[in-house]
């Protein structure tokens, strides 16, 4: 009798299910439009709820602040990477704020590091140690010592 409870229980509550990046991109969308007029907004959607969607937004104005620092840092040191390696086209540069997975932006802005650290270290005639992970900033100024030296 209990585990029939429970599995009435279960039945009765609603599925969580994740939001897709459409869904996400069409919240931010609608509350720019119509502000935060929850009820309203809930109804654009087949599945969210006012609260769903309520609690939603806080999390992703949170993870666009994130990807715009992350963004921020990657246009910084694909700056340094064109200063020191030449006028280099990178695919991998993002050229649109809008949100994307911080996991892919974050993978990007370590192959750039990899690459800006082996750079640096061949303009210093040093030998590139991945496993070392040298300070890009430290190599950076040394880099500059260097070049004022020269």
């Amino acid at each position: 009798m209990i585990g029939d409870c429970k599995d009435k229980d279960a039945a009765a509550a609603p599925m969580k299910s994740t939001w897709t990046q459409e869904e996400d991109n069409k919240l931010l969308e609608l509350v720019k439009r119509e502000g935060k007029k929850w009820g309203k907004i809930s109804k654009e959607f087949n599945s969210r709820t006012q609260q769903a969607c309520r609690a939603r937004h806080p999390l992703l104005l949170e993870r666009l602040e994130r990807q715009n620092e992350l963004i921020s840092l990657y246009h910084t040191l694909f700056g340094k990477f064109k200063k020191y390696c030449g006028d280099k086209e990178s695919e991998d540069e993002p050229k649109e704020l809008g949100l994307m997975d911080i996991d892919t932006l974050d993978g990007h802005i370590r192959n750039l590091e990899h690459h800006l650290c082996k750079s640096f270290c061949a303009i210093l005639g040093d030998e590139y140690d991945e496993d070392a992970s040298p300070s890009i900033f430290l190599l950076e100024e040394k880099v500059q010592q260097r070049i004022a030296q020269s």
